[in-house]
């Protein structure tokens, strides 16, 4: 029985010149299985994704803000720290869900994945300064995946 070291436990493949280097968006999508989603039915699950994040998020913060409300009336500390510890743990994760959502539809729509096309997460803050806004906006108008 021979032991692998730790560090080939890490990785994928022990040779590293088997790594795969990182694919375009468009070696991503030539390499897709058969019956794979299209770009525009993507961009429509990842809008999705992110309306359900949004919505579940809205949803803790609003229980959330009648058990303090409520445990505030009733001088309840229990009630006030449970809803409290609720918002803080759903909001981060829930946001997380929604960002990287609204980051897949800006790399679907630039069609920009690699680092060298400036598909990272970096490019994706810097062309958009307002990343936040448009991550918390459910862009309800919008019912069918992008144009691409």
């Amino acid at each position: 029985n021979q032991r692998l070291p730790k560090q080939a436990l890490l990785h994928s493949d022990i040779d590293e010149s088997t790594e795969r280097k990182p694919m375009s968006f468009e070696e991503a999508i030539a390499n897709r299985e058969p019956g794979a989603m299209s770009v525009e039915q993507l961009h429509l699950f990842f809008l999705r994704r992110k309306r359900a994040a949004l919505f579940a998020g809205s949803i803790f913060w609003l229980l959330g803000l009648i058990g303090l409300t409520m445990g505030l009336i009733n001088g309840s500390t229990k009630t006030v720290i449970q809803s409290l510890l609720s918002i803080a743990t759903a909001s981060p994760l829930l946001f997380a869900l929604a960002l990287s959502a609204q980051f897949r539809m800006w790399q679907l729509t630039t069609r920009r994945l690699s680092a060298a096309e400036r598909g990272g997460f970096n490019d994706f803050k810097i062309e958009n300064p307002d990343w936040l806004l448009k991550t918390l906006n459910p862009q309800i108008g919008k019912s069918s995946g992008a144009r691409l």
